[in-house]
């Protein structure tokens, strides 16, 4: 079985000649219409097999006993309950790895969704909404477990494959008629399945005067004047006709006066982490300047807590990075 770098870069000019040989002449041009648009072009049950290069009883054979190909196991979550993750074995991981780099990745998605794409993130997200005076936040409830079946072959429909090929594809990316926590494929269709939902939230924020951002699970908008407690009950409705759940219990607004967190970062000023663990940080940072045992010890620490600053996006020149340099040079002098 290939690794994931055997697909990189995708090239569908040249799976679609290797398609082409395969195919007869009457579905040459489906098979450039999908490849033209830079996406894997699959006709049929035998494409996907052909172009990973593996035989299509493999596939089969995965199909008709997916729980074989998956390992499950359970995560502790904030609030003392469990997530179960789903992760797919080798075998079937390196098909999801070639539907993700070759057909998912192509999708573009709009500027509110803030996860799971290349050069967005937690900074991205809280950055769309630094200036504001007030925000709104809640959660959708379950939110990869929520997505079914269903919804999964209805999107493969919508970018462009048949109903044969859309069902396949459909089925080799859920388990037990669900998406999968855990799947390298799982967070790209997310956000495409979600893209409904986006719209809806978009136009009501439009409505509004405010801005709207999706990470994931976790919805935000924020404005400069105060938002109206009636505000939330029009975004549920929006969500449910969106196809999802609401998780009522994770409501927050907060206004200026208070610390507005986004995505983990304070965005009161500029996004930057919480003044407890600045504070927190900074000390860690000053005692490791003063002590190389202490540095050695806790670099692991210091090194994980630089990350975070340089993710926060926080200038190279800020003096709680310039600490923690220092500090991380400190425990290779011990």
């Amino acid at each position: 079985m290939p690794s994931r770098s055997f697909f990189l870069p995708p090239d569908q000019l040249a799976n679609a000649a290797v398609l082409a040989e395969a195919n007869p002449p009457e579905r040459h041009d489906e098979i450039m219409r999908l490849a033209s648009r830079g996406i894997a072009p699959l006709v049929d049950e035998v494409s996907l097999a052909e172009l990973v290069g593996v035989t299509p009883s493999l596939i089969f054979s995965i199909l008709i006993r997916k729980d074989k190909h998956y390992r499950s196991f359970c995560l502790p979550k904030a609030n003392g309950s469990t997530r179960i993750i789903n992760s797919p074995r080798t075998y079937l991981k390196v098909i999801h790895w070639f539907i993700l780099d070759n057909i998912l990745s192509k999708v573009k998605n709009n500027d509110c969704v803030t996860a799971f794409i290349s050069g967005r993130g937690p900074y991205f997200n809280a950055q769309m909404h630094s200036g504001a005076h007030h925000i709104f936040q809640t959660d959708l409830e379950e939110f990869f477990p929520s997505i079914k079946v269903q919804n999964v072959y209805r999107m493969w429909l919508s970018i462009g494959y048949n109903q044969e090929v859309a069902e396949q594809l459909s089925n080799l990316v859920t388990y037990r008629g669900e998406l999968p926590q855990g799947a390298p494929t799982s967070p790209a269709i997310s956000n495409i399945v979600a893209g409904n939902l986006d719209k809806r939230l978009l136009k009501l924020a439009y409505e509004y005067g405010y801005k709207y951002t999706r990470y994931a699970d976790d919805i935000t908008f924020s404005s400069k004047e105060r938002i109206p407690l009636e505000f939330a009950d029009a975004v549920n409705e929006q969500i449910v006709l969106g196809g999802f759940i609401e998780s009522r219990r994770k409501r927050r607004f907060k206004g200026f006066g208070a610390a507005m967190n986004v995505t983990g970062l304070n965005i009161n000023d500029f996004p930057q982490p919480p003044r407890e663990w600045r504070k927190r940080t900074r000390a860690l940072f000053h005692r490791a300047k003063l002590d190389a045992a202490f540095a050695k010890e806790n670099r692991g620490k210091i090194a994980g807590s630089l990350g975070v600053l340089h993710a926060a996006g926080l200038p190279s020149q800020h003096p709680l990075i310039l600490n923690g340099k220092e500090a991380l040079l400190n425990s290779k002098n011990y």
